[in-house]
């Protein structure tokens, strides 16, 4: 119980806490499960997204495994459907870790209509944006680059002034 409230902060139904930052970092899972739900049922989608989406713009690991599958099944020019899905995935040994064939079923049945497809797509790609910008600003990296610069600065000057002295 104390480790689920630990990635979740204790509230029922609320988004995990990365545990390496403590902070909910920006997502949109609903998103993430109607874009897939749209790549499974309508063979055109994959073409609207695929310059805007790669596995890792998803925040969800299973999604991120579920859209690499659709991603090598369409660049095969293979058709996507909830049992071909199924297979890939078996055949990448993931099919377990996503959540089976009910959760294939699951997310397609959430599907917004096609057109919507792009702007949902977009709002991923975003969020992905903001989740690099915050684990940057987040970690000792952008600290210790920092105090770096800074220390690299102060070294110049010194040694600007020195002849002066």
């Amino acid at each position: 119980m104390t480790d689920n409230r630990q990635r979740n902060n204790g509230k029922k139904g609320a988004p995990p806490i990365d545990p390496n930052f403590a902070h909910v970092q920006p997502q949109a899972v609903e998103i993430e499960r109607v874009v897939l739900g749209a790549l499974m049922v309508d063979s055109d989608a994959f073409s609207v997204v695929s310059e805007l989406l790669k596995p890792e713009t998803f925040y969800e690991p299973r999604h991120q495994k579920i859209y690499e599958a659709i991603r090598n099944m369409n660049m095969d020019e293979r058709p996507v459907d909830i049992m071909t899905l199924n297979d890939e995935l078996s055949k990448m040994g993931e099919i377990d870790k996503v959540g089976g064939v009910h959760y294939l079923m699951e997310i397609s049945s959430q599907v917004a209509p096609a057109a919507h497809v792009e702007s949902h797509a977009r709002i991923l790609a975003e969020k992905k944006s903001s989740n690099v910008t915050f684990i940057i600003l987040s970690t000792d990296y952008w600290w210790n680059w920092l105090i770096k610069y800074m220390k690299s600065r102060a070294k110049e000057d010194l040694q600007l002034l020195s002849p002066a002295f």
